[in-house]
């Protein structure tokens, strides 16, 4: 089952002058012909939890900018939260020396008599805007920013979980069976990707057993057939930022999660303190530093071309808060939380062209080719050099190592 959606009543906009109260929200439309219009949203009495408000905005698709009153919603709704919702909207912060209302007309032009008549001097205004998505105006856009480089709405998502799953899953699986998982296990699959793992969970802990399954972009798991069962919940959840579940584990896994994460270390500790006691941590993560990948191939000329793009996308990572040599940091991390009967093994294996891995490659390097062409990393023709030896079977290429770690809680 899917959570983070709420029945929503009357939502019709309500303009106001003057107070803006704690119930509204104070919006700005602008249209194609250059009109623009400040208005205010009334919020439903139900929308009294961060859940409700994001169902209501979702469901209201409010076609718009919009800023919250300093009230409960900006000290519970915190800019963190909705910056891990940012597929749907975009968090924009405003600098310390800059008010918000400085900020609002320098990217709308709007005069302070005129937002006045909303916000009055008694009512102060939160420190972000937030804006639809796919509904900014440009301006806007400039300023918006997400850390996570791998967005599971663009069409190279697909491709990237379907090669994951060929490569890793079989290799993951191991280790989960390692910890002895039995029915009516209570388990956590963060940053579940598209679900394979969550429903391997599923059916080892079978319909006593409880796996809650979350993204910070859920869409994939919410469409999948296999996470259709009721030992299954979904809920769309930050690591780094979002309250911790109630309840407790007897199992947590993340592949690929933390080295994207910038509070990475402090994500590592939240998630030690949801275990129960006895309760085993795993951990997926890559290291792309560790070894020299050319190995495998005697075309120099194919190697550096192929190296040429990795770097690239390593250096994208980098400014996006990846860290690239995460992965060898994994024991001794485990081992300072405290965690006992830590190990960690490593995997790695050569590829080649026409492969599963070549897929996912193709699929990573198409994802960051604009961001990494624009900063002069590589050119668009040298990418479609690299996307040609990623078809042609006679190419083969080391993948970097995936580190899987592993501790249990006194």
């Amino acid at each position: 089952m899917y959570t983070n959606t709420l029945p929503v009543v009357d939502r019709q906009p309500q303009t106001t002058v003057g107070v803006l109260t704690e119930q509204e929200l104070l919006c700005y439309d602008t249209f194609a012909d250059g009109k623009h219009l400040l208005r205010s949203v009334l919020l439903p009495l139900d929308v009294t939890a961060q859940g409700d408000l994001l169902a209501f905005l979702w469901q209201a698709d409010l076609q718009t900018v919009w800023v919250m009153p300093s009230s409960r919603w900006s000290r519970t709704s915190t800019r963190s939260w909705f910056a891990s919702q940012e597929r749907q909207w975009v968090v924009l912060p405003v600098a310390p020396h800059k008010s918000l209302a400085d900020f609002i007309l320098s990217c709308c032009g709007l005069s302070h008599l005129v937002l006045h008549q909303f916000v009055p001097s008694g009512i102060l205004l939160a420190n972000c805007l937030i804006l639809p998505s796919l509904m900014q105006p440009q301006s806007l856009k400039e300023g918006a920013m997400s850390h996570y480089i791998f967005d599971n709405a663009a069409r190279q998502a697909n491709q990237r979980f379907s090669s994951l799953e060929t490569l890793y899953d079989p290799w993951t699986i191991s280790h989960l069976e390692e910890t002895g998982i039995n029915p009516g296990w209570q388990c956590w699959e963060v940053g579940g990707g598209g679900g394979s793992i969550a429903a391997w969970l599923a059916e080892r802990c079978g319909p006593t057993g409880h796996v809650l399954v979350t993204d910070i972009d859920p869409r994939f798991l919410v469409k999948s057939a296999a996470l259709d069962q009721p030992q299954i919940e979904i809920q769309r959840h930050d690591i780094a930022n979002d309250p911790l579940p109630e309840q407790l584990f007897d199992l947590i896994h993340a592949s690929l999660v933390l080295f994207h994460v910038p509070t990475r270390e402090q994500a590592l500790q939240r998630m030690m303190t949801a275990l129960k006691p006895g309760g085993r941590l795993i951990l997926d993560e890559y290291d792309r530093t560790l070894i020299d990948l050319s190995y495998p191939t005697t075309n120099a000329v194919a190697s550096a071309l192929y190296q040429k793009m990795f770097v690239a996308l390593n250096r994208v990572m980098e400014a996006h808060g990846v860290d690239i040599a995460w992965g060898r940091s994994l024991y001794r991390r485990l081992r300072a939380l405290g965690l006992v009967e830590v190990g960690m093994e490593g995997y790695t294996f050569v590829w080649e062209g026409g492969s599963a891995c070549a897929s996912m490659m193709r699929a990573n390097f198409e994802q960051v080719r604009q961001e990494a062409t624009s900063a002069g990393f590589i050119t668009n023709e040298e990418v479609e050099q690299v996307c040609r030896l990623l078809d042609d079977s006679t190419f083969a290429i080391s993948q970097h190592p995936l580190f899987t770690a592993w501790g249990r809680r006194p």
